[in-house]
């Protein structure tokens, strides 16, 4: 993907004008995508709809990687379902992260610390390198420091 679409893009993940119901507009669409022109009847903001991101992605990264427009579209539309499904699931909200100048998620942990996951960004890297940047794994991963907080790397010697 060339310098100036991500750019571009960056812009659009930066722009403290958006609000939460644009992204949730995104996600919808997305959501009605699958289920209509794709025929993936029961996609939703569920773990199953998070688990079906890496093989959609894979099979349209190509055309992805070859549109900017397409790209950026996509990348708003598959990061607002990544969000929107991270705040079903786990009660966090958008916010526009003073310390990142960017849109994304925030959950609180339960020893009342937050998290920021930054979808937009989750979605170029998977899109660009492929499934080395897992979608599913990066769930996980989200999903564990929700529930059990941050790990203190001291606890592990």
């Amino acid at each position: 993907m060339d310098q100036e679409t991500l750019d571009r893009l960056d812009s659009l993940t930066r722009d403290a004008n958006l609000n939460p119901g644009d992204f949730k507009v995104l996600s919808e669409g997305f959501v009605e995508i699958m289920r209509t022109e794709i025929g993936v009847v029961s996609f939703d903001l569920s773990e199953e709809g998070l688990s079906l991101l890496d093989p959609i992605i894979e099979n349209i990264r190509e055309s992805l990687l070859s549109d900017s427009q397409n790209f950026i579209l996509n990348v708003m539309r598959i990061g607002s379902f990544l969000g929107e499904t991270f705040i079903k699931l786990y009660g966090g909200q958008w916010i526009f992260n003073q310390q990142f100048k960017r849109w994304g998620v925030e959950v609180g942990l339960k020893n009342y610390e937050k998290i920021f996951i930054n979808v937009f960004h989750k979605i170029v890297k998977r899109i660009i390198n492929g499934p080395e940047d897992s979608i599913d794994y990066y769930c996980k991963m989200n999903r564990d420091i929700i529930k059990n907080g941050f790990s203190d790397p001291k606890s592990k010697k």
